[in-house]
């Protein structure tokens, strides 16, 4: 009996070294998105970042967020809209500052990170917008769309 229990502790003690030994992209991990001074000021100075990616999500007019991700990396999402150009990317952030600020809903610039704290990207958007990062392979990441129950575009049309 006692012999079962140590080889059942000696497997349990292996799985876990094993598990936590095997790369992130292995397990889908997970990253996150961090408030950020810095994007705060860029995205609120028009500044864009010629080595990011940019993506809105929601109405052209009103977005709901907007990131900016690392060019090394691919976003692996349906559901953000490319930013055509630099240009439009900051269209769509004043847009965003319109609409928060009839709602006086502070917007707020993140750093998005990988699962291994990285930092792949931006993210401006109010500040209770919850989302996920997950590593969906090496390059590729998912980063869901905003999920918060009134969405600007929504607020703003009275729907």
């Amino acid at each position: 009996m006692k012999s079962k229990r140590i080889i059942l502790m000696a497997a349990f003690i292996s799985a876990v070294l094993l598990i936590g030994s095997l790369p992130a992209t292995a397990m889908g991990g997970y990253g996150s998105i961090v408030l950020n001074s810095e994007a705060t000021q860029a995205f609120e100075k028009g500044f864009t970042d010629p080595n990011l990616v940019y993506y809105h999500s929601g109405s052209d007019v009103w977005p709901d967020a907007i990131i900016g991700l690392n060019k090394a990396y691919e976003l692996d999402s349906s559901l953000w809209h490319k930013c055509a150009t630099q240009s439009v990317a900051k269209n769509h952030v004043s847009g965003m500052q319109v609409a928060a600020s009839t709602l006086r809903l502070p917007l707020h610039g993140f750093a998005v990170l990988d699962d291994m704290g990285t930092k792949i990207g931006v993210w401006y958007s109010p500040l209770n917008t919850p989302t996920f990062v997950r590593r969906v392979s090496e390059k590729a990441v998912d980063i869901h769309t905003p999920r918060y129950e009134y969405r600007l575009n929504t607020i703003l049309n009275g729907n």
